[in-house]
């Protein structure tokens, strides 16, 4: 009896220390330095750490859009941290998705993936909402409703960009049943002819980064938790195509979104493109994560 408790303990500590997100947040603390150093910086602008002198926390905490503090500039600097949060997951998925195999085994994959790697971006945007609240309220003496009706505002900013792109990978990635069909279409003898020529290391180097990064558990849903499947029965081509695929898709949106605030900096004297300064900042940082995961 002693003995099936403590496996059955051992199980629920597995599942918990090898959850995804857990995983996810420890590989991250690990080996991606640079993509956290600029987590660090937008957590001590918000936080009043650098740059108190020159009032950087203020242009994130009070957004100014054409000499206004108002909804418009809030939804903007939201939409311009949704965009970095969709870098910073894109950068991520491209970096390391390869020690998860798994996720070519999901539906959406990449929105799956977005969804585990919530820790660090929930976080910024709770100490956002807690930071700018004070300072409007107490700092710039905003009335309680308007200063919710802000933040309401950077709110939707922040999921408008998230569903811009949830959009786009929608319509362009493909998941493992339609791979698997391809496969089975193209009959048994090319596949085995064309699974000859790749190279064996490659996969075997796949294996060998996915022990190191176990998964026992995922968030399929906002409200659902499953086990992570077994990727043993599925051909090896299969995941691989599954993944480069992705892989394909996420550069080119990362290119478009380049492009797209390359020319609203080009034409940033325009009333148009004006933006607040802190969504310039935060746009920049956004620029400099893409090209970063496409080197």
């Amino acid at each position: 009896m002693n003995a099936q408790a403590t496996i059955s303990w051992r199980n629920r500590l597995d599942k918990i220390l090898y959850f995804f997100p857990f995983q996810l947040l420890f590989l991250q603390l690990k080996r991606n330095y640079l993509l956290l150093s600029f987590w660090l910086l937008l957590f001590a602008f918000v936080l009043d750490g650098i740059g108190s002198k020159y009032g950087i926390s203020h242009l994130f905490l009070y957004p100014e859009y054409r000499g206004c503090n108002d909804s418009i500039a809030y939804s903007l600097l939201g939409f311009s941290i949704g965009g970095f949060i969709v870098s910073y997951n894109l950068y991520t998925y491209i970096m390391h998705s390869h020690r998860f195999p798994f996720l070519a085994t999901l539906d959406k994959p990449l929105y799956k993936f977005s969804i585990n790697n919530f820790i660090i971006p929930l976080t910024f945007i709770l100490v956002y909402y807690w930071s700018s609240y004070q300072f409007q309220v107490d700092n710039e003496l905003v009335p309680q409703k308007e200063a919710f009706l802000n933040l309401l505002s950077f709110t939707l900013g922040v999921f408008l960009m998230a569903g811009f792109s949830s959009v786009y990978f929608r319509l362009t990635n493909k998941n493992i049943r339609t791979f698997t069909e391809k496969v089975r279409e193209e009959g048994k003898e090319e596949s085995l002819a064309s699974s000859a020529l790749q190279k064996p290391s490659s996969w075997e180097d796949l294996e060998k980064r996915t022990e190191d990064w176990r998964v026992d558990t995922y968030i399929f849903s906002f409200r659902r938790v499953l086990l992570a499947r077994s990727i043993k029965h599925y051909p090896r081509e299969v995941l691989e195509k599954v993944l480069a695929q992705h892989h394909v898709n996420a550069s080119l949106f990362e290119l478009m979104i380049i492009i797209s605030f390359i020319l609203v900096g080009l034409f940033r004297e325009h009333l148009v493109f004006e933006i607040p300064a802190a969504s310039s900042a935060v746009l920049f940082f956004t620029v400099l994560v893409m090209l970063f995961s496409a080197i």
